[in-house]
């Protein structure tokens, strides 16, 4: 135990004694649990249960035959807040108590014993990323924490998150495979096999994961058009993984657990299911994971107490942010989240578009240097609309541009 908590191995241990509340007797005597966030949002909601007959955390768990009590007045049965009124504000109490001392939002392990409350235990509050920025916000705005204190709360990995569409935590998870989280965020949409297929949906505006054993140079426009990526091989820096952090779309690869019959459009997964082209799959690139059927998505969070704590960390930075952004449309991206500038446009994904692709190829598989000449002329008037937005939309800020680098292998 010392050794598991960091402490020396002849450290004292210290003890504590108490008497039981056992919460089994005669009445209304049980144990229960309360929270006073939304784990989800991050919301003030009261939230728990108390189940009579019961100990420790037996009414989080399906109440059978015995008596359930709700926390406040709900038309559904009695409530703790009416049966027992000075139970319920002794718990709203301890509730605000453990907020102010602790600094942390908690959850209340409870029992009551012939109409005497005992607190059992009080844990941290499991919560999503987008709960816990609001509650490390709402903790320093009421001078419960400093705002230094509610940055560090905060995984950077957690504010990557909350610029993706995520799939609701509520929502019942029916896994498929799992793999390596390469690219964050979530999407449903029906599966298809080949860039072709991805490029049709598009055309469509239908939404579609592609699902791919790994992919090559030669897929970059069905990426483009997927709204999530799902290989069977690859790693971190595989051309799926950086192609969809590059374009903020959902991958998960390495999910080896599933077998690909691209000419007949089947997937197979461990457990048996197949799921065929045209079927729909949620891909959570967050998680790693792929689900059955279209799950309960969440926007991007970016209200005010996302922007708060930005703010909070820009008054203790000491470097720049400046963000890649090769088209005007990345531009604005980049200025709505107050970038300082931007760090890399490279010209070259100014032409990724069905409409400039086919003249930038004109240009690298020109023979001769009049026909290349050429080539580039019906280029120029493109990249200097692109750089004049760029300008105009960064309003003076620093633009660092790459020259026209043509990626030969793609």
């Amino acid at each position: 135990l010392r050794e598991a908590k960091g402490a020396p191995a002849d450290a004292g241990l210290g003890l504590v004694v108490q008497k039981m509340a056992l919460g089994v007797g005669l009445g209304l005597c049980g144990s229960g649990v309360i929270q006073f966030v939304n784990a989800s949002s991050g919301e003030s909601e009261l939230h728990g249960r108390y189940l009579c007959q019961s100990q420790g955390r037996d009414a989080l768990t399906h109440a059978g035959e015995r008596d359930v009590l709700y926390l406040t007045k709900d038309e559904r049965g009695r409530s703790i807040e009416e049966v027992l009124p000075q139970n319920f504000a002794d718990l709203i109490r301890f509730g605000e108590l453990c907020r102010t001392r602790l600094r942390e939002e908690m959850q209340i392990e409870f029992t009551i014993e012939n109409e005497a409350l005992f607190v059992l235990d009080a844990i941290k509050v499991a919560r999503s990323a987008r709960a816990n920025v609001k509650i490390a916000v709402g903790l320093a705005r009421d001078k419960i924490i400093s705002k230094s204190d509610a940055i560090c709360r905060i995984e950077p990995r957690a504010l990557s998150e909350m610029l993706h569409i995520q799939v609701d935590p509520q929502h019942k998870r029916d896994r498929l495979v799992s793999g390596i989280p390469a690219s964050p965020g979530a999407a449903s949409g029906q599966l298809v096999f080949t860039s072709r297929d991805a490029q049709s949906c598009a055309a469509r505006d239908e939404l579609c994961i592609l699902v791919r054993r790994e992919t090559s140079s030669e897929e970059i426009r069905g990426i483009h058009a997927a709204d999530g990526v799902l290989t069977q091989r690859g790693g971190i820096t595989s051309h799926a993984a950086v192609i969809a952090r590059g374009l903020g779309l959902p991958c998960v690869v390495a999910a080896s657990d599933m077998v690909i019959d691209a000419r007949e459009g089947c997937l197979t997964f461990k457990d048996g299911r197949q799921f065929r082209k045209g079927e729909m799959i949620t891909l959570d690139g967050t998680m790693g994971e792929a689900l059955a059927g279209e799950a309960k998505i969440l926007p991007p969070e970016l209200r005010d107490d996302f922007r708060t704590l930005l703010t909070w960390a820009d008054e203790v930075r000491d470097i720049g942010v400046r963000a890649n952004a090769d088209t005007p449309e990345d531009a604005r991206k980049a200025m709505l989240f107050s970038a300082e500038g931007i760090g890399l446009c490279r010209t070259e994904h100014m032409f990724i578009d069905d409409d400039r692709l086919l003249a930038l190829r004109e240009m690298i598989f020109a023979d001769h240097t009049e026909d290349r000449r050429a080539a580039l002329e019906r280029l120029l008037p493109m990249q200097r609309a692109d750089f004049s937005d760029l300008f105009r939309i960064t309003q003076g800020k620093p633009v660092c541009i790459r020259l026209l680098d043509p990626p030969l292998h793609e």
